[in-house]
């Protein structure tokens, strides 16, 4: 008999400590345009932590969307079809696929054992990549894709990132060293040797002014990708040549971009789900040209401690939960 009931991680209101619990419902049944997908594996991402504390849905970074309880929670997953909607034609029962949903716009999240996504947003999951690993990729790979992208980087163009070893960071170094861009990486002293062997150039240490210390390195930074914000975001713009380019990932409350400057091209990129993007993407790691960190695994039934592991910063592993 097929399973009528699933698992879902949720919320029953914000807090300002994640307050997470896994809560039963039925399984969706697929509408026209979508596939209902068994989970074997959903990722956490910091918007997750930002989306418990009230920050995402009707807070400073998506004042106008409301939020409705239990929430939900989780933008990314791997995991196998179960049935299809009537006008999907391009999936169908038992393909394995990977996908991001945008949780905060949809209202729905994918930290659970099912789920109803829209067909156009899954990519194929092969089997020579872990589940784990395919469940870690769709939010920060499509991040660090879409922030290399609206950089337009040229060979051997110099390219700054003040945050390269984290999830969404390390990407865009592996992305950007593809494009045979030289990288200037942001970290810290202990650091140095694991960005050296990722394709980092040149390091600068984290703490110090970063504008300063490019100068004082003679280094000319065609481009910079902000995954940090704060002053550390300001010192990053202030690093790049007159007339380069300016990428932030981090969503700035209040009016606009800082103010324009020295000719610099600059850019707030906020994700969007794209599946031919995320199926490039699995073709890189597939084929071994993009590396993805083994990440910290939990048991969905573990939800809670996952969600206090990555509220507390106790853990610098992408944190997975299987199901």
């Amino acid at each position: 008999m097929a399973k009528s009931v699933m698992q879902s991680v949720v919320i029953d209101n914000f807090a300002q400590t994640p307050q997470v619990r896994v809560m039963e419902r039925s399984i969706p049944h697929p509408g026209p345009f979508e596939a209902v997908v068994e989970i074997a594996a959903a990722a956490l991402n910091p918007i997750d932590i930002a989306t418990t504390a009230g920050l995402a849905n009707g807070g400073k970074i998506y004042p106008d969307l409301t939020a409705t309880f239990p929430m939900s929670l989780g933008w990314d997953m791997a995991g196998t079809i179960v049935s299809v909607g009537g006008k999907v034609k391009e999936w169908k029962a038992g393909d394995r696929v990977i996908a991001m949903v945008h949780q905060i716009a949809s209202g729905f999240g994918v930290q659970g054992s099912h789920a109803a996504v829209p067909a156009e947003l899954l990519a194929p999951w092969p089997s020579s990549i872990p589940a784990t690993k395919a469940a870690a990729l769709p939010l920060p790979g499509l991040t660090a894709y879409q922030a290399i992208q609206a950089l337009r980087l040229k060979p051997d163009e110099t390219l700054l990132i003040n945050g390269p070893l984290g999830s969404v960071g390390n990407i865009a170094v592996q992305l950007a060293a593809l494009a045979g861009v030289r990288i200037v990486g942001v970290v810290r002293a202990a650091e140095q040797t694991m960005a050296a062997r990722l394709g980092i150039a040149t390091c600068i240490e984290r703490g110090t002014d970063i504008a300063e210390a490019a100068r004082r390195l003679h280094l000319s930074i065609d481009a910079a990708l902000d995954v940090v914000g704060g002053q550390v975001a300001a010192q990053t713009l202030s690093a790049v040549r007159d007339f380069g380019r300016y990428v932030t990932l981090i969503p700035h409350i209040g009016p606009g971009l800082p103010t324009p400057q020295r000719g610099i091209i600059q850019q707030n990129v906020l994700i969007v789900p794209d599946a031919d993007q995320l199926s490039r993407l699995v073709q890189l790691v597939e084929t071994g040209k993009l590396m993805l960190a083994k990440p910290l695994t939990l048991h969905l039934q573990e939800a809670q401690k996952a969600y206090d592991l990555m509220a507390r910063k106790q853990s610098h592993k992408k944190i997975v939960l299987t199901v």
